[in-house]
């Protein structure tokens, strides 16, 4: 964990994105532009102890270290992958990315009456079961970076 985890980061569960676009499209709206996004918001300090209490059985965020020592050690890994030319998970823009608060509103409560069907920690929870805990071996995996 860099940082002290109080950024807040704005996601949406796809099950509620789908029941949302099932509503709009069910709506007697013509046409609609919305800007989705599942509130609350979590911070860094809620959804890093959500995951590793899924995946680890922790009830801590677990080590943490300073913003400044995170940022040098992305720019340490900047400068090694740019002598190697080769592509490392940690560089200074993710610790950056990771310690920014990324947070947007939404504007579902426009379709009036839409209630998201689950609550963001248990989107989480189930994105992370199906992803980690129990996948489906047969399900196609999409690679991105």
């Amino acid at each position: 964990m860099v940082g002290n985890g109080s950024n807040k980061k704005s996601m949406a569960y796809i099950y509620n994105v789908a029941a949302f676009l099932e509503a709009s499209i069910m709506s007697n709206l013509s046409y609609g532009v919305f800007n989705y996004v599942d509130s609350p918001d979590m911070d860094m300090n809620s959804l890093v102890k959500t995951v590793r209490g899924e995946l680890k059985g922790a009830k801590n965020v677990g080590v943490r270290i300073p913003f400044f020592f995170g940022y040098g050690l992305g720019l340490l890994a900047d400068f090694y992958a740019a002598i190697t030319r080769k592509t490392l998970p940690l560089s200074s823009v993710r610790v950056r990315k990771f310690c920014a608060s990324t947070e947007f509103s939404s504007s579902k409560a426009e379709l009036g009456g839409f209630t998201a069907p689950y609550s963001l920690t248990e989107g989480v929870m189930q994105t992370l079961h199906d992803e980690f805990v129990n996948p489906n071996p047969d399900q196609e995996i999409f690679y991105t970076e």
